[in-house]
C-alpha cells in the first residue's frame, strides 16, 4: 500500500504514465474516495475497470480484493459486504508497468532503451501478450461502481453466423440459482424484428438460446454499419413480481471466416 507520506495528485480516468521497467517495475495508484448510494442496500456492488494495464489490483478501504493480469479486457471485482450503503468508501487501483507480465525473477537493466519486445534478451521472458503501445500503463478506459441485482445476467456473448444464419447468445446467470428463465429480443428504430424461444435457466446457471435469422435483417458492413438492440430480460419464476434483471446490448450481424 502506498505510505501514509505518499503525495497525491489529481488526475482525469483515462490516465496512463509511461515506464519501460528497466531497473525495475513501477507501479502507480489511483484513489478516491466514493460515498455509497443509500439506496444500494440489498444490492450487490461491483467495481467495474473497463480497461487497465497491467495486473490492475483493486483495494478497497486499505483491502486488496481482486484484480487481474490481463490489461486488455475488462475486470470486475465484488466489493459487496467491503461498503456500507450510505457510508464512505476509499477505493483505489493499482497498475504495473510491463514488468507485471516478466517471469518471476526476470528484470531488465538499467538505462535499458528502445523496443524490446522482439529483442532476444526478452525470449522467454513474457507470460501474457503485450501488443501496442506496451510501454503505457494505467486505466485507460472508464471506472465504474455499479449495484446489480443478487441474481443477474452475467457473461453474455452474441455469436452471428452468415454461414448457417443462426443467431447464438450465450450466458451465465450470476447468483444463488432460482427458478427463472431468460427471454431475449432483438430491436431496431423502429420496434421488435426477432424474438428468440425463451429459456428456463438451469441448476449450473449456464444457458444458450438460438434461432434462424431472418432474411430482413441487415447484415453489418462498411458501407452498412447496421446495428440492433439485443435486451435480455431474466425473468422471475412463476408468482414472483417483477424481472430480476435487463440488460440491452448494441450489436451488428456480421462473421469472419477463413477457409
Amino acid at each position: 500500500l502506498p505510505s501514509a507520506e505518499a503525495e497525491w495528485q489529481e488526475v482525469q480516468i483515462p490516465c496512463l504514465q509511461s515506464g519501460n521497467a528497466a531497473g525495475g517495475s513501477r507501479y502507480d495508484w489511483y484513489r478516491r474516495h466514493l460515498r455509497i448510494p443509500a439506496q444500494w442496500g440489498g444490492r450487490r456492488i461491483f467495481l467495474h475497470l473497463s480497461g487497465a494495464r497491467y495486473a490492475p489490483m483493486v483495494f478497497v478501504n486499505d483491502r486488496e480484493v481482486g484484480g487481474q493480469l490481463d490489461g486488455w479486457t475488462p475486470c470486475e471485482v465484488e466489493v459487496t459486504g467491503l461498503v456500507e450503503p450510505g457510508g464512505l468508501a476509499a477505493v483505489m487501483v493499482r497498475c504495473q508497468d510491463w514488468g507485471a507480465t516478466f517471469i518471476e525473477g526476470f528484470e531488465l537493466p538499467e538505462n535499458t532503451l528502445g523496443d524490446l519486445r522482439e529483442d532476444s534478451i526478452m525470449k522467454g521472458k513474457l507470460l501474457a501478450p503485450i501488443g501496442g503501445h506496451w510501454g503505457s500503463f494505467g486505466p485507460w478506459d472508464d471506472i465504474d461502481l455499479v449495484a446489480r441485482p443478487t441474481q443477474f445476467l452475467a457473461d453474455v456473448a452474441v455469436e452471428t453466423s452468415m454461414q448457417n444464419h443462426t443467431l447464438t447468445i450465450r450466458g451465465v446467470v450470476d447468483g444463488t440459482p432460482a427458478p427463472a428463465r431468460v427471454e431475449a429480443s432483438v430491436r431496431d428504430a423502429g420496434g421488435n424484428v426477432l424474438s428468440l424461444p425463451p429459456v428456463t435457466v438451469p441448476a449450473t446457471g449456464m444457458w444458450v438460446m438460438e434461432t434462424a435469422i431472418p432474411d430482413a435483417i441487415r447484415w453489418w458492413s462498411p458501407e452498412d454499419p447496421s446495428l440492433y438492440e439485443l435486451v435480455l430480460t431474466l425473468v422471475s419464476p412463476a408468482g414472483a413480481t417483477g424481472n430480476l434483471d435487463e440488460q440491452r446490448l448494441r450489436i451488428g450481424f456480421r462473421e469472419l471466416w477463413t477457409d
